[in-house]
């Protein structure tokens, strides 16, 4: 009996406290850097603010995954936690909306990467991480953006960016 209430507890201590880690979608690629397959599993992930690049991917070429999974909207601050993080990638993971706050806090990030989602408008005031922001890359490739609006933001640092194939009807531009 004693012998089984050790088995027991090893066991429940293994998927218990080691689960927070290993037991969702995310995975460890390489040093300093993760892969999710949901937010849900990312904004659950311990200790983000070590890591240096982290990527959320959803569905690949088949459409039926695309359709079960949820969209994602931002419309908070959603990012704080990643205040380490350099590179950010949402890719093919259904995001639908970026408010102008979701990535306040992402105070080291380098490159953001919203390629192949649902996005129809953006305001570039989305960008501003922080007071001393490091942005140097935007990319919005393959989504469905009508609307870029430039007008009221300055991003002196970003030397990249990117929104070709969107079906992009109205820019404004600060002159």
């Amino acid at each position: 009996m004693l012998c089984q209430n050790a088995i027991f507890l090893s066991y429940l201590i293994l998927n218990v406290f080691l689960c927070k880690v290993h037991c969702n979608s995310c995975k460890e690629e390489y040093d300093l850097s993760i892969k999710c397959n949901s937010f849900e599993d990312l904004f659950k992930y311990p200790d983000p603010e070590n890591q240096e690049s982290v990527t959320v991917s959803g569905w690949d070429s088949d459409d039926s995954v695309k359709k079960d999974q949820d969209v994602f909207i931002c419309d908070e601050p959603m990012f704080e936690k990643f205040s380490s993080v350099t590179f950010l990638t949402l890719n093919r993971a259904r995001v639908l909306h970026i408010s102008t706050d979701c990535f306040l806090g992402m105070n080291a990030v380098k490159a953001i990467d919203l390629q192949a989602n649902e996005i129809t408008s953006i305001e570039m005031d989305s960008f501003r991480t922080s007071k001393d922001m490091e942005l140097r890359a935007i990319f919005l490739n393959n989504n469905h953006i009508v609307k870029i609006d430039f007008a009221d933001i300055v991003l002196p640092e970003v030397t990249q960016f990117e929104a070709y194939s969107n079906r992009v009807k109205y820019v404004r531009l600060k002159t």
